[in-house]
């Protein structure tokens, strides 16, 4: 007896089809993480670009089918009947019973919408089907425990990464050695860490709601005028640094589209201590007094307490703007893109320029997750799509209305459209780009 005896009749739900050809896939689920500096076995980093892959067990079998009906005598020389038969039993809800070819019977679900492709002329007289199933357990009812990397990283990992930072923090800045040359230093550059984040805040683009601006710009200043007076202890620094940077992601936006100021905001702060002219933190103030040059032990101890005291507000920056990311509501998937490749951004630099290994540890931990959030967030994104406008609608408010059925998204298109120079005059066959409906 051949194998093509051995072969089976198929049918799905009892609705027989036959079969051209089948694709059948089966291994391991498999979850690739990137990081974007990882370390080798020697702890050192590593510029090439391999992923960890973790092994989540058996993957699933998925057959992918490409199976058709035709006419004949059964049904009576019309393959209508046929046809109509075999959509409404895929079209059912719920798992079904597949008769597989070669597997025989298997219990399986639609893993996607099934195509049906019907000629007229050459292959008259058939209607072909591509279908897509995925094996599942049979009678049983499975609870998945499911991982939202954003409830994760507010409720678990921003804290577990904020005592990291600290500790960081804690085991290189000192003060109490040389008090009173080293406190200068601390002083002078807690300062400036208020003035630039009062300067960030007061003039972010799309900027908060201004009551909101007033408290928060009252406590900075209130901080500055009590500054001679603090105890610059780390501990001290520590509450200081989290009671400003916690409270940036719930100033509420005047406008959070295309990106919330809160995000822009935290971003910026991570260029706190850049001295170059073209850092985008330099307009806001980021660069920080030229300490002395000489090797004697308050320079020396003034040098790490400032090393130690910008990777901490960079760190706590990031962190708090990972929170922000993850809680943000964007206009699209290429506003995420934007700010995620900013922030990315942002973490390598601040990792390529630290050789405390933990801080890096930490950051490319923290970096990790929030990417692994914003990919999840992103699938529910909507995208731009290249546009031309129809004759007939020469302004945006009738494109809103033509498009979207509703005038107040007018504002959307204007704000994504640099080359619309005029709301009230838009011609026909324009190239735009527009969310799509």
């Amino acid at each position: 007896m051949s194998w093509r005896d051995e072969l089976l009749s198929a049918s799905y739900n009892g609705v027989p089809f036959k079969v051209e050809k089948v694709h059948t896939t089966a291994g391991r689920k498999l979850a690739i993480h990137y990081y974007p500096r990882p370390k080798n076995l020697t702890g050192d980093y590593d510029n090439s670009i391999y992923p960890y892959v973790e092994d989540l067990g058996r993957g699933p079998k998925t057959f992918t089918i490409t199976g058709f009906v035709i006419q004949e005598s059964s049904t009576d020389w019309n393959y209508f009947t046929a046809r109509d038969a075999l959509l409404d039993a895929l079209s059912e809800p719920g798992p079904g019973t597949l008769i597989h070819p070669s597997y025989g019977e298997k219990y399986v679900h639609l893993s996607k919408e099934v195509s049906v492709v019907e000629e007229f002329t050459t292959a008259g007289g058939q209607a072909s089907f591509e279908m897509e199933f995925i094996e599942v357990a049979r009678g049983t009812s499975i609870e998945v425990e499911t991982r939202n990397p954003i409830t994760e990283y507010a409720n678990v990992y921003q804290d577990l990464y904020a005592n990291s930072y600290e500790d960081t923090f804690q085991s290189s800045y000192d003060v109490t050695t040389h008090p009173d040359a080293v406190k200068s230093t601390s002083l002078s550059d807690l300062l400036k860490l208020y003035r630039f984040v009062w300067r960030i805040i007061q003039t972010t683009p799309r900027n908060f709601v201004q009551q909101m601006i007033s408290i928060f710009v009252f406590d900075i200043l209130t901080r500055m005028k009590g500054a001679h007076t603090t105890v610059l202890l780390a501990t001290s620094i520590i509450a200081a640094i989290e009671s400003i940077f916690s409270s940036i992601p719930n100033l509420t936006p005047i406008e959070s589209k295309p990106i919330p100021p809160n995000v822009t905001s935290l971003i910026l702060l991570s260029y706190f201590g850049d001295d170059e002219t073209t850092s985008p933190g330099y307009t806001y103030g980021s660069k920080l007094d030229i300490l002395p040059s000489d090797s004697s032990a308050i320079t020396t101890q003034a040098n790490t307490n400032r090393t130690a005291f910008v990777e901490f507000v960079k760190s706590m920056a990031l962190l708090y703007a990972g929170q922000a990311m993850l809680e943000a509501d964007y206009s699209s998937y290429e506003d995420m893109v934007e700010i995620r490749d900013w922030y990315s951004d942002r973490v390598e630099n601040v990792i390529e320029n630290s050789t405390n290994d933990e801080l890096c540890s930490s950051l490319e931990a923290m970096h990790s997750l929030v990417i692994t959030g914003l990919v999840q967030l992103g699938a529910s994104l909507k995208h731009y799509v290249d546009y031309a406008v129809p004759p007939g609608i020469d302004t945006t408010l009738t494109l809103a209305y033509n498009t979207y059925e509703d005038i107040d998204r007018e504002e959307e298109i204007i704000d994504s459209n640099i080359s619309i120079k005029h709301p009230g005059f838009m011609p026909g066959g324009t190239a735009i780009k527009i969310l799509e409906s």
